[in-house]
């Protein structure tokens, strides 16, 4: 028997002086997800031979190594039906697969061991009660009368580990382990120091790591895995579902601010790194979307996962489906992205929390009015305007290796990013750089990105946008972003007030540039009465 040291945290040492005093607490230990490794895509492996007798059902692999021998598969009375997976044995015995598995298995086995801190069984019986997430042991036998209810608390994550240390596992005749609240299958383990055995129409749930052999009485119906190191599997009319991990979610919105009206991508991602084999969505997946917030007028709905499940967003509703039948690949990830919108101003909070399925995840959307003003660039002309220290909330976002080329004017400038603020955007300590304006399309997206430079700047020197107005139709403007040229061309050039804000900040589907300065300063007033607007698109990429 392995064991394993850990330093306790001030919680858990509270937890176990309490439990020593006969005062109960909420405080558990915290198991990790044990990983099976190869022997994952087994609903059953043996050490020595799977025997099996009337009719059985697996939907996962099964095999057995280094011996292999196999009683009672079929065809006839005794038989095992495969709803999915390979069986081993009869395919090629002892084959690589399966002897990895093995080696996966004592690995785990190992982990299993080690889990802790434990919450000690009395007497290693476990009657009618209900268990939250820990590692519970037995010094010796482990024997379950149940029903035995796994709480997860909500936390789909949630892991249970049971440890029948050095001896054995045994389930009465009709006994059961209940899911609830968020526990998933997948994360049930059952570490066994000898052999288990399961009564007669047991319903059990999780993965049974045994030291030496598992057998079931009959009729025992099964969420989990028979993994046995080093003896046989005994199956009796047996029902085994190896269970895999709901993918855990991932979720965001780009960009994560808008003014009311306009549109943000609002994108899932589900993240198959728990399991080593396909996953399957056998039910639809929906998302809800909080206040106000719409599915957009074009709304742009994709998804990466594989299979053929249908995606439903209809355009002012408040939510997006993906029907069942998506799968993601053993190991990886894939995602579901909407064009989202909101006509009212606030900040809304999505949150994904499906069933008792999902991990919850959430990702947050500020929707802002729209300026009254398009933003004041430039300063007096050859006259020095003193700036304060520019605010940490209004600082501008660093964006990389991304810059500005208007090859007519000689303008070559780096592009940083300008925080949308309630009253529009400070564009005061730009300097000789082009400042984005957050909320409008990232520069090179498609969407009308909106760039704006300084006519004159606060040392009363001309500006890198100072010749804008002079741009003719076909100009080129480039934007240089990681080694690559998103070349656009000049299509119009206008004169707006300053409060035309709809007009210069609309929305485009291809990519397009809007530059935007200042024009017409007036000395009574010390304002600049116009703004010069030059509008392109792109037209190709290098």
């Amino acid at each position: 028997m392995m064991f394993k040291l850990k330093i306790l945290s001030i919680s858990v040492i509270l937890a176990l002086i309490l439990t020593l005093v006969g005062i109960p607490s909420n405080v558990y230990a915290a198991p990790t997800h044990i990983d099976l490794g190869r022997a994952e895509v087994f609903a059953v492996l043996a050490g020595s031979a799977i025997t099996n007798t009337l009719t059985s059902t697996l939907t996962g692999d099964a095999g057995s190594s280094p011996t292999h021998t196999e009683t009672g598969f079929g065809p006839g009375v005794d038989q095992i039906i495969f709803v999915s997976g390979v069986n081993h044995n009869s395919a090629d015995p002892n084959d690589l697969i399966t002897q990895n598995a093995k080696t996966d298995l004592a690995t785990a086995y190992v982990n299993a061991a080690g889990q802790g801190p434990i919450n000690s069984i009395a007497g290693g019986i476990i009657g009618v009660s209900t268990l939250s997430p820990g590692v519970y042991n037995s010094a010796s036998s482990l024997q379950l009368n149940g029903p035995l209810t796994l709480d997860g608390g909500g936390d789909p994550n949630a892991v249970f580990v049971f440890q029948a240390a050095t001896s054995t596992l045994v389930t009465a005749s009709s006994s059961s382990v209940i899911l609830t609240n968020g526990t998933q299958a997948c994360n049930v383990y059952w570490q066994v120091g000898s052999s288990a055995t399961l009564g007669t129409s047991s319903n059990f749930v999780g993965t049974i790591l045994a030291h030496d052999s598992i057998t079931d009485d009959g009729g025992s119906t099964v969420n989990g895995r028979f993994l046995a190191m080093g003896a046989a599997v005994t199956l009796n009319h047996t029902t085994i579902s190896r269970p895999l991990c709901a993918p855990a979610l991932g979720k965001a919105f780009s960009a994560a601010r808008i003014v009311a009206g306009d549109n943000s991508t609002l994108t899932i991602t589900f993240n198959n790194n728990k399991n080593s084999s396909l996953y399957t969505f056998n039910s639809a997946f929906t998302d809800a979307l909080p206040g106000s917030m719409v599915i957009a007028g074009t709304p742009a709905v994709a998804t990466t996962c594989g299979g053929t499940g249908a995606l439903t967003a209809v355009p002012g509703s408040g939510s997006v489906s993906m029907a069942s039948g998506r799968t993601i690949s053993g190991g990886g990830s894939c995602t579901l992205s909407v064009a989202v919108t909101s006509l009212l101003v606030g900040s809304f909070t999505n949150i994904v929390s499906v069933g008792n399925t999902f991990n919850t995840a959430s990702a947050t959307l500020l929707v802002t009015s729209s300026p009254t003003t398009l933003p004041g660039t430039g300063f007096a002309p050859n006259r020095v305007t003193a700036l304060p220290v520019q605010p940490v909330g209004k600082d501008y976002a660093f964006l990389g290796n991304l810059w500005l080329e208007i090859p007519r004017l000689g303008v070559q400038v780096s592009i940083v990013g300008v925080p949308a603020m309630e009253n529009g955007w400070d564009v005061s300590w730009l300097s000789n750089q082009v400042g984005w304006l957050q909320g409008t399309a990232f520069p090179t997206w498609a969407g009308n990105s909106v760039l704006t430079g300084h006519v004159y700047d606060s040392n009363g020197n001309i500006g890198p946008f100072g010749h804008l107005s002079t741009l003719s139709y076909g100009d080129q403007i480039i934007v240089h972003a990681w080694g690559q040229q998103y070349i656009y061309e000049v299509r119009s050039m206008s004169t707006v007030a300053p409060n035309a804000v709809s007009s210069v900040i609309k929305h485009e589907e291809l990519p397009w540039l809007t530059l935007i300065t200042c024009k017409g300063y007036d000395e009574k007033t010390g304002l600049y009465q116009y703004r010069t607007v030059v509008k392109a698109v792109q037209v190709a990429i290098k």
